[in-house]
């Protein structure tokens, strides 16, 4: 099965993901260097990156830049 998306992608959900790990795989990042290592628009990177903070999934640093949050690191179950 190639890497063909499934006619029931949602494309929104998709491109949060591919924003979480980007914010999860390195240091502190503003929302324009989100954009471009996830290769989105700067304005929908803005809207999702908002979203998932205000969801917990990502924090906002005081310096602008962007972490994952504590409910991106639930996702993995508890800790042992």
């Amino acid at each position: 099965m190639g890497d063909e998306e499934p006619r029931d992608f949602v494309q929104s959900v998709g491109r949060a993901l591919r924003i979480l790990e980007v914010v999860s795989a390195g240091p502190p990042l503003t929302v324009k260097a989100i954009a471009r290592r996830s290769a989105l628009n700067l304005s929908t990177t803005y809207h999702l990156v908002r979203t998932l903070a205000y969801k917990g999934y990502l924090t906002r640093l005081s310096d602008g830049t962007y972490v994952a949050g504590e409910a991106a690191a639930n996702l993995a179950g508890p800790s042992r």
